[in-house]
């Protein structure tokens, strides 16, 4: 079976330039199937957003401007904030909540919900480790998905 898989990997990527599609749950790139962008929040965003206001989502800040009362959680080694961490999917921004309660970035308890960013992927993701996308630019939170 192994062998099948990979003589069909590599008779697609041989072919590629003739449309060849790679059998279902194969994982293609992750950019191509992205389009809304999404983050996880606490019910701040849910009070804002009640009064009629955006809260913003950040984009990067240089190590010497982040402001000292900023989390140091959410901070890169190098002091700085790479920006807000996004996702594509709802699923996604779900398991991302998993994953920092997991590591002790957010509260466990906390009261965290999904929201919908405005933009396209395109132009606000980056990815600055492998899988790991985050706003290029600051932006308005829309609203809650979930």
């Amino acid at each position: 079976m192994y062998r099948l898989f990979s003589n069909v990997l590599i008779a697609c990527l041989l072919a590629s330039s003739m449309g060849c599609v790679l059998p279902s749950g194969f994982p293609t790139e992750r950019k191509a199937r992205c389009e809304k962008i999404y983050v996880f929040g606490d019910s701040s965003y849910d009070e804002q957003l009640s009064k009629g206001v955006s809260p913003i989502k950040l984009g990067p800040i240089s190590a010497s401007e982040v402001p000292a009362s900023f989390p140091a959680q959410f901070l890169e080694p190098d002091g700085s904030y790479a920006g807000g961490h996004i996702y594509c999917s709802i699923e996604e921004a779900e398991s991302g909540i998993l994953e920092a309660k997991r590591k002790g970035i957010i509260s466990a308890e906390g009261d965290w919900g999904i929201y919908q960013l405005q933009g396209h992927w395109d132009e606000y993701a980056y990815e600055l480790h492998p899988n790991e996308f985050y706003l290029r630019k600051s932006t308005p939170v829309l609203r809650r998905v979930k």
